[in-house]
């Protein structure tokens, strides 16, 4: 058994409860953000989906950012004898990352976490009543 301190949860937990939390944590690191409460004895569950939504699901980092706007101006390079020049090839080129960056914040990031909603935290509930139930050692 093990005693942890929560911030910016409300979540209910009497004396005698069996709760289960899943944290997230660099390696090595003593302390991190917690991602999922379980109560295994009042069935109640909370998931800090904002933290996957900041944090998991993040397009890149800035070397990726970079590669990616120089991936934009290789390609306008390439376009811009057939579009007509090269500060129209470098728009559409910009544009389409632009397009492309919207999309996977408004459709695809959205969408990932109602899958995960739906088919992973049944997954991590079942797992977690797994431990739970098995006599922890002393």
């Amino acid at each position: 058994m093990q005693s942890i301190q929560l911030e910016g949860w409300d979540f209910p937990v009497a004396d005698g409860h069996v709760v289960s939390a899943v944290w997230a944590v660099r390696e090595g690191a003593s302390s991190g953000t917690y991602l999922h409460l379980r109560n295994h004895t009042t069935g109640i569950c909370k998931s800090g989906m904002s933290f996957l939504a900041e944090h998991l699901l993040r397009v890149g980092s800035f070397p990726t950012l970079v590669l990616e706007v120089l991936l934009c101006v290789g390609l306008a390079v390439l376009a811009a004898p057939v579009v007509g020049g090269f500060v129209v090839a470098i728009a559409a080129a910009l544009g389409g990352g632009v397009v492309g960056s919207l999309a996977w914040h408004l459709v695809v990031k959205s969408r990932f976490l109602t899958r995960f909603r739906r088919e992973g935290l049944p997954r991590i509930n079942t797992a977690l009543d797994g431990l739970a139930a098995t006599p922890a050692a002393s």
